[in-house]
Order: C-alpha cells, then structure tokens, then sequence
C-alpha cells in the first residue's frame, strides 16, 4: 500500500518500483492507494506511464483501492477507467 505524498520525485521511485516488479515477477499489478494523501500531475503522469508500458507489455495495472484525493484526480482527468479491472467480454455482451 503506498501511502503520503505521490509528487514528482515519489513518482520516479514508483515507476522504478512498477518496472522492479514486472521484469523480475512478471505478474499482474494490483495497486492501494487508499493511504495516499497527495497526488501531483507527476504522480498521475508515473501512473499513466505504467498503464501504457503495462499494456504494451501484455501486463496489467489496476487500482484496488484509492484515496478521495487520487479519485478526486482520477475522475477529473477522465483518467480513473485505465486502472479498472478488465472485465470478462462475456459479462459486456449481457450489459
């Protein structure tokens, strides 16, 4: 769980982190940031940078858990889908 402030020289450690995880794991990542009280355009901008690396890598990165704040930011930035569980194409064709 990340917790505090996510400015511009938190998010450079977290997108170091992000990329950590998937070169040595390989797996899915599942982020908490229900402890985070700051999220700047550089933290939003790591975030953004690892869903499109995650993408193109065949990988995925969701939010589980988010804080008002980074939902707040989230949702003003139209930003807070990209970070959403995928959802089975079957449960799309009966919506």
């Amino acid at each position: 769980m990340l917790a505090g402030a996510v400015d511009r020289g938190a998010a450079d450690i977290l997108l170091r982190e992000l990329r950590r995880i998937w070169d040595s794991e390989g797996r899915p990542v599942v982020l908490n940031l229900a402890g985070v009280t700051y999220l700047d355009s550089g933290g939003l901008q790591a975030l953004l940078v690892a869903h499109r690396e995650a993408v193109a890598a065949g990988r995925s990165l969701t939010i589980e858990e988010a804080s008002p704040t980074v939902r707040r930011l989230l949702d003003l930035t139209g930003t807070g889908d990209l970070f959403e569980p995928t959802r089975d194409p079957t449960s799309r064709a009966a919506q």
